[in-house]
C-alpha cells in the first residue's frame, strides 16, 4: 500500500485556500496564485497552468488539485476529499455520493491534455501525477 496524506492538515489547507472564493460565483476574493514550481504547475483563481497550457476549472476541482499538489507524490485519502466536497458544496449528509467521482472523471481528459493526471489508488483515494 502506498503512503497516504494525513487528512487534517491537507484538508484544512485546501479548505483555507478554497475559502478565498466568493460563495455565490466562485471567483477569487483576492488574486491568489499557488505556484508549485518544483512540479511545474501553477494554480490561479480559476485555472491550472503548466508548460503545456492551461485549463479552467471549478472551485471544487481547484481545491482538490491544490490538496493533491501539497502532498505530491503521495495519496490524498478519499475521506479528505469528501470532507472538502461537503465544506465547499454546503452539504452535511456525510454519505459519500458519486458526484465527487463524476467531477474527477469529467476533468481528467482536460488535465491530461496539459500534463497533469489524477490517478485512483484503489481502496485509499486519489493522487496527482505529473506527466512527462
Amino acid at each position: 500500500l502506498l503512503p497516504s496524506a494525513p487528512i487534517r492538515g491537507s484538508a484544512r489547507r485546501a479548505h483555507q485556500q478554497a475559502s478565498l472564493l466568493c460563495r455565490c460565483c466562485g471567483e477569487p476574493l483576492i488574486d491568489y496564485v499557488a505556484n508549485y514550481e518544483n512540479h511545474g504547475v501553477a494554480v490561479t483563481g480559476r485555472e491550472i497552468i503548466t508548460a503545456r497550457g492551461s485549463v479552467r476549472v471549478s472551485p471544487m476541482i481547484r481545491a482538490m488539485v491544490i490538496m493533491m499538489l501539497e502532498v505530491y507524490p503521495h495519496t490524498v485519502r478519499r475521506e479528505a476529499l469528501y470532507m472538502l466536497h461537503d465544506d465547499l458544496e454546503h452539504t452535511r449528509g456525510g454519505v459519500p455520493d458519486d458526484s465527487l467521482k463524476v467531477r474527477i472523471c469529467k476533468i481528467r481528459p482536460s488535465l491530461e491534455a496539459i500534463g497533469v493526471a489524477i490517478r485512483n489508488v484503489w481502496g485509499v483515494g486519489y493522487k496527482l501525477e505529473i506527466l512527462p
